[in-house]
């Protein structure tokens, strides 16, 4: 019976190199450019271990949204806890490089069921989050959440 591939650390400083190299290639050139041999020419370490980190290529993909994905969270999350939360949500959603990413991950989720499915259930959560800060900012100043476009 044929042992489990071993999969490297996590939490490991090459694994960080790594998602550092595909981000970088993704903004640069976009995803079709994030292939193993240019993610490990990126981050000037060898081919090889692109795949020991990471099993396939959408695996390291998943990595980089999911880890996208987080910092968005927690850049929400103190947006939202702002003195003007609306006027920081408008700030973060409207830098060019969250912009980029998200495009990026919207044209790859069109392949990659996984990514897809991992994109609609961050989108939830941050549309979530947002839906909640909006309408307690609308009752803290005396407006109707019915009266404005669907929240």
């Amino acid at each position: 019976m044929a042992s489990e591939r071993r999969i490297g650390a996590p939490d490991a400083k090459n694994r960080t190199v790594l998602l550092d190299a595909a981000e970088r290639l993704m903004l640069e050139e976009g995803y079709a450019a994030v292939t193993s041999r240019r993610v490990a020419e990126k981050a000037g370490l060898k081919p090889q271990l692109v795949h020991y980190y990471f099993r396939t290529m959408g695996d390291l993909y998943l990595a980089v949204f999911r880890r996208r994905a987080e910092q968005g969270l927690e850049a929400q999350e103190r947006a939202l806890k702002s003195p003007q939360p609306l006027w920081a949500l408008w700030r973060y959603s409207s830098d060019p490089r969250i912009t980029a990413f998200t495009v990026e991950f919207m044209a790859l989720a069109i392949h990659r069921d996984e990514l897809r499915a991992e994109f609609a259930r961050y989108g939830e959560l941050f549309r979530d989050r947002e839906r909640q800060v909006i309408t307690e900012t609308l009752q803290r100043y005396g407006i109707d959440a019915s009266e404005v476009p669907p929240v």
